[in-house]
């Protein structure tokens, strides 16, 4: 399943979504501003996780974002 409104951004120029399927969820952020963007994301009190793995999809770049009370900064 698609989750689109239950994952809040607060910033109005990032796209956010997480895709679930099985065990497994993957959180989608899209930014919609020409220049880098710092977005705060909270995850729905029903999708348990401990980390997430990011990767830039421009430089390739992968790190472990820690999950703090369903929130990702």
């Amino acid at each position: 399943d698609i989750l689109l409104n239950e994952v809040v951004s607060d910033n109005p120029n990032v796209f956010s979504g997480i895709r679930r399927m099985d065990n497994n969820a993957t959180l989608v952020l899209i930014s919609l501003s020409n220049k880098e963007e710092t977005v705060n994301v909270t995850l729905p009190a029903n999708l348990k996780v401990k980390q997430w793995q990011a990767e830039n999809s421009i430089s390739g770049k992968v790190e472990t974002l820690p999950v703090s009370d369903r929130k990702i900064t």
